[in-house]
């Protein structure tokens, strides 16, 4: 008796050991799935967006970009340890305009120009980045670097000093960009994280298709590792799904 009763409480003790080990594969299973990335902010940076001609405004300014960011797509991290390996795969939409009126003016064999209005413009792009994260208790750290590659289209008003000659200046351009994303973050409850960070853009390549004044054709320039760093400060949430 006293060994059918040793066996039935081993019996029970193994099963509820193996109980136990699901639970917890489960668990891990469900934390590394990745969550959806949801973000927006600030555009804000200093452009030579314009320098396909030669500023001769008189009272000239610093031309800068500034505009609203979105962002959505998928951010993988474990959440449970020390530091944990990151990625992000999202598509992004950016908004804008140049503060080009009054600061900007050019000239060519048709006359002089300036610029009748703020120049506005607009882009999309996919980003892939990869990085670490420092988790202390509810907070974390991380930075991460990739790859952000997209078009953008950009126009605004050319008004010459011979007034038939009026056109509007438009702008086409494909873009690669190395992104740096350092950000903090904190992680409420155990399925959402919110958190603020703040994206620099590296050119690599810009292919820029730019409207002649004279043939309302384009003229094509090439810019390799310059030009423009955008500069997004944003803020976002992280549902783990």
């Amino acid at each position: 008796m006293k060994k059918i009763f040793f066996l039935l409480l081993l019996s029970l003790i193994t099963l509820n050991c193996f109980a136990a080990t699901v639970i917890i594969e489960e668990h891990d299973e469900w934390e590394r799935k990745p969550g959806l990335l949801v973000s927006c902010g600030d555009l804000f940076y200093y452009t030579n967006r314009l320098d396909g001609y030669t500023n001769e405004a008189r009272n000239y300014d610093s031309i800068f970009a500034n505009g609203f960011a979105f962002e959505i797509g998928s951010f993988n991290s474990d959440e449970d340890g020390l530091i944990d390996f990151v990625s992000s795969h999202t598509f992004k939409l950016n908004f804008g305009e140049l503060n080009s009126k009054n600061n900007f003016a050019w000239k060519d064999s048709f006359g002089f120009y300036n610029a009748g209005n703020d120049a506005h413009f607009g882009n999309f792009s996919f980003k892939d980045t990869f990085g670490l994260q420092v988790n202390f208790f509810v907070l974390s750290a991380g930075f991460m670097v990739g790859s952000n590659v997209g078009f953008d289209w950009l126009k605004m008003d050319a008004n010459c000093n011979e007034p038939r000659f009026d056109y509007t200046y438009k702008e086409r351009r494909l873009f690669l960009d190395f992104v740096t994303e350092p950000y903090i973050s904190l992680n409420i409850l155990h399925f959402m994280k919110i958190y603020f960070s703040t994206e620099f853009d590296f050119p690599v390549m810009r292919a820029r298709f730019i409207r002649e004044s004279y043939d309302r054709d384009y003229n094509f320039v090439f810019d390799f590792f310059g030009n423009d760093i955008p500069t997004v400060y944003k803020a976002g949430v992280v549902l783990f799904l």
